[in-house]
């Protein structure tokens, strides 16, 4: 039988299903829960907003950065696998490696201290995506 018929059918579309509506049904409730957890604190309407958008805020962020890894490995799998037999080709590539820390650090350094300092929410949220996705960027340019 052909792999992608099998693939495609619907007994697999059913079997994938399934964990998703799962892990829909998982946030849910644990959303709710929340909701009705900050409410007995005595927390009002517009704090539980911000934490609630906060909330979703973080758990997406880890998500893009894992998912742009996934495409640049695929991206560059025949250059990858060559650096993989090659030691002297491994070699000269570490120290894009060590830049990619340094940025990584000096990027996450600055934005911490901005977040801090202006009081930016989405900013503290969303600073280790964009300190990965922005070392990722200039390292490839380099």
């Amino acid at each position: 039988m052909d792999a992608m018929k099998i693939a495609n059918s619907i007994p697999m579309w059913l079997a994938c299903a399934l964990p998703v509506a799962f892990v829909i049904l998982q946030a849910v409730l644990f959303a709710r829960g929340a909701y009705k957890s900050g409410k007995k604190l005595g927390l009002n309407d517009k704090q539980m907003k911000k934490a609630m958008k906060s909330s979703a805020v973080t758990s997406i962020g880890p998500s893009i950065v894992v998912f742009s890894a996934m495409c640049a490995s695929h991206l560059s799998k025949p250059f990858y696998s060559m650096m993989m037999k090659a030691d002297q080709i491994t070699m000269s590539g570490a120290w894009k490696n060590a830049l990619a820390c340094v940025l990584g650090a000096v990027i996450m350094f600055v934005l911490t201290k901005v977040a801090n300092k202006k009081d930016i929410g989405w900013l503290k949220e969303w600073s280790l995506t964009i300190t990965i996705l922005g070392a990722m960027i200039i390292t490839a340019l380099v």
